[in-house]
């Protein structure tokens, strides 16, 4: 029935398999999607959420899963293994009032929560083990079935953990210090003029905001800066004026600026090539709205544009129409530009 798209009841007596009859379904699909399609699976992400109306359901629900995708006895792991060489294997998870922590991942909690499992489960006896994973209590999860695979992965996480702040140490006391040939052998210096420049051009209020200021580094490759996040306050919301002067309110770009010429010159060399790109998007943007401009002015009328979340100026509020904020929007990244070039002559 499932393949089939139909619905289905089923009613039987506890213990039968009802949950199976769902849950099986569910696993099957994934598993099709790792064998059929591996590019879609390597992008992480939910493909399904199961919800109980009592924690107590969860924990059950939990340990049936593990019972029946876990690596156990069963060995769900090596089919997968087989069915699709080198792909991931399902991961599930269960966020109820016992979840251990909320929010983002946090290191502290995470060595906590670690030595919390070290000292409650794998330090238990095979006996207590092997009933709690008969009972589906045991955590099925990859390098957790011995001490030696717990602590390897934990040395692991460490590792990793250092690497990453000893680089972005090194990164920002190079910064700080000025050293722009040490700052170009970590980084890729294009990237964070492109990054620093496009949060310029639209006086991106959010500047200083490193919890949005997104990197990248591939393994053996440098620091990237990208991709842009977080503009909500930025083309005039809340600084009307594009003509105004640069938001040194962020520690790396005043630190790359005052690193010496080279940087400045690159910025200002980008700066002159958007020209071209400002002007041609610009067409293109009043290409879209002509080809859509009936449907565009209809939705206008039956969803009007009452009030402005942010803006913190009266010219951003009182733009009702389509037409009128794309008007805005192109003028002001036009006027900023010419701005930009002027007052920044002194960088060429």
């Amino acid at each position: 029935a499932f393949y089939q798209g139909q619905d289905l009841f089923i009613a039987t007596g506890t213990g039968s398999g009802k949950t199976e009859c769902f849950m099986w379904p569910m696993v099957s699909k994934l598993v099709l999607e790792q064998m059929r399609s591996p590019r879609t699976w390597e992008i992480r992400g939910v493909r399904a959420i199961m919800l109980y109306p009592m924690n107590a359901l969860v924990s059950d629900q939990l340990g049936r899963l593990r019972r029946m995708i876990g690596n156990g006895e069963n060995g769900f792991h090596s089919l997968i293994n087989e069915l699709a060489p080198g792909s991931r294997v399902v991961q599930f998870g269960m966020y109820t009032g016992r979840t251990p922590y909320s929010g983002r991942a946090d290191r502290d909690q995470n060595l906590n929560l670690a030595n919390t499992m070290e000292k409650d489960i794998l330090k238990q006896p095979e006996e207590t083990k092997k009933k709690l994973r008969e009972l589906g209590k045991y955590p099925s999860k990859k390098d957790y079935d011995s001490d030696e695979e717990f602590e390897v992965a934990k040395t692991a996480y460490m590792a990793q953990f250092n690497y990453i702040k000893d680089y972005i140490t090194s990164v920002f006391n190079a910064i700080q210090s000025g050293d722009f040939e040490l700052f170009s052998s970590l980084c890729d210096v294009n990237s964070f003029v492109d990054y620093f420049l496009l949060d310029q051009m639209f006086l991106n209020f959010e500047i200083d905001r490193f919890s949005s200021f997104f990197m990248h580094k591939d393994k053996g490759g440098k620091l990237v800066a990208g991709p842009v996040w977080d503009y909500d306050l930025s083309a005039g919301y809340v600084n009307p004026d594009p003509e105004s002067d640069l938001y040194y309110s962020n520690n790396w770009f005043v630190g790359l600026a005052n690193s010496g010429t080279e940087f400045k010159k690159m910025y200002y060399a980008k700066l002159e090539s958007y020209g071209d790109m400002i002007n041609a998007e610009g067409i293109k943007l009043y290409d879209v709205y002509e080809r859509n401009k009936l449907a565009i002015n209809r939705n206008n009328k039956i969803w009007p544009i009452k009030t402005v979340i942010y803006p913190m100026n009266d010219k951003i509020s009182s733009l009702k129409t389509y037409k009128a904020q794309l008007d805005y929007l192109v003028n002001y990244v036009s006027a900023r530009h010419k701005s930009l070039l002027n007052s920044l002559s002194d960088w060429k």
